[in-house]
């Protein structure tokens, strides 16, 4: 592989590497573990063959799991693949022939040909640094082509591979044990629960790139619409304004030479043609505004920390949200005197957005949300009060998890509050919820004046 800098995981893949890394994770039998991430590799990679080799105890490397090949010829396909295979071993790092025989940087065996293998991949697994095996991939048909993404994803999921094969190993020993080395046992399970907290170091860590991924692709988003929308609309906009005012002032300046004399059917007709000519002014101010809220909204020039004013980011939200709560939902604002915050307003506006849409889709019919914002103890305080359907006991520990929702599939991702939680801390702030079924729910945003 070309020593420039490798593709990044995508979301979906992330994804992905979160479902199997709960998989492997929970299974300690090592037979079973082995025989699991064989069949995921080949899984998430669309692959034809596989191959799990790793390490025995003449430091050799042994076929452990072979997929969707004959007994028979194991020993062939290793035979084949060993130049591949070999490479990897000795330089620890992937190896990937997109279209065999034309890649280059491996000796390809006339195997590989006469076998028509068209694709191949191969990745170490590893230990913390310790080479343990390889994990090996290989397809005859084009449309399954392994890619140059296909490495990062494949990797890191040989990272996590290999720390459950070491966990399971360390099981296994201590399956092992005379049940009278009481010291060799508690020795071998604080080993095990070191590894156990590095995975599940590992997991958070994944958990969070995930969250950062996904909000930075969706004010990314935001601002490209924004952006658009705001250029869309303004230039024709510009061009109505003006001939809006031209008409007024036009209109103005026929009227005094307007007598009795004037036809009562042509009067009537200018009169109407004056009003119109007032509601497409005053249409084209409200359209002005929404333009200013959406820009005002996404913050598109301040992405850095910034002073601003909280109450200006709540109003903002409050005009883009006014189609879920026109002529159903009272909005009641009790701002307190607060000061102006440095923050991200960008990311603070899509705090406010996430809560005030919950608090409208949590209000069946007619209900009330109450704003309200204070300072105490150096903290400002912020709170949306809603008189919802609110949360069940039991959901309420849960709300602020990644993927929890209880709107049904295709309607929330449940992403929006967890997004929220690590933005709240990500500004030294916290918030916290309070709930009540049949009452209502508020939620109350704390954050440091400094």
């Amino acid at each position: 592989m070309s020593t420039e800098q490798k593709p990044a995981i995508n979301y979906s893949q992330l994804n992905a590497l979160f479902e199997v890394s709960k998989k492997i994770n929970s299974q300690l039998n090592y037979k079973l573990l082995l025989e699991e991430i064989m069949d995921q590799a080949i899984e998430l990679l669309h692959a034809e063959k596989g191959l799990l080799l790793l390490r025995g105890e003449s430091d050799e490397l042994e076929v452990e799991v072979a997929r969707w090949i004959d007994k028979r010829t194991i020993e062939d396909v290793v035979a084949l693949s060993r130049s591949v295979i070999k490479k990897v071993e000795k330089e620890g790092k992937p190896v990937l022939l997109q279209k065999v025989p034309e890649t280059g940087g491996v000796d390809h065996s006339t195997s590989l040909v006469r076998f028509k293998i068209k694709s191949v991949v191969c990745v170490p697994l590893l230990a913390k640094t310790k080479f343990i095996g390889t994990i090996y991939l290989d397809t005859t048909q084009s449309e399954h082509f392994f890619k140059e993404d296909d490495l990062p994803f494949l990797e890191a999921f040989a990272n996590l591979a290999g720390i459950a094969i070491e966990n399971a190993r360390s099981y296994k020993q201590i399956e092992n044990l005379n049940t009278n080395l009481e010291g060799l046992v508690k020795k071998r399970t604080h080993e095990l629960e070191q590894k156990h907290e590095e995975l599940n170091t590992a997991y958070q860590e994944l958990k969070d790139t995930q969250l950062h991924l996904v909000r930075s692709e969706k004010m990314a988003s935001l601002g490209m619409l924004v952006a658009g929308v705001a250029h869309e609309i303004n230039t024709p906009m510009g061009a109505i304004n003006s001939n809006t005012d031209m008409f007024i002032r036009s209109f103005e300046k026929l009227k005094p030479a307007m007598n009795d004399k004037v036809d009562d059917d042509l009067r009537k007709t200018f009169d109407v043609l004056e009003n119109l000519s007032h509601v497409n002014k005053t249409a084209c101010d409200r359209i002005t505004r929404i333009v200013k809220s959406l820009k005002n909204f996404a913050r598109l020039d301040e992405e850095q920390l910034k002073q601003v004013d909280l109450h200006e980011g709540i109003d903002s939200t409050l005009s883009l949200i006014g189609h879920l709560s026109r002529d159903r939902v009272e909005v009641v604002k009790e701002y307190g005197k607060i000061p102006r915050l440095r923050c991200h307003a960008n990311q603070l506006n899509q705090v406010f957005m996430n809560i005030l849409v919950n608090a409208c889709q949590a209000i069946p019919e007619k209900g009330k949300i109450i704003i309200r914002t204070f300072l105490k103890d150096k903290e400002i305080y912020l709170q949306f009060s809603d008189s919802g359907v609110g949360i069940p006991p039991e959901n309420l520990p849960k709300i602020f998890d990644p993927g929890f929702t209880t709107k049904g599939v295709g309607v929330g991702t449940g992403l929006g509050l967890s997004i929220s939680f690590r933005i709240v801390e990500d500004h030294g702030g916290k918030i916290e919820v309070e709930s009540k079924i049949g009452v209502g729910s508020t939620f109350t945003v704390r954050l440091p004046v400094k």
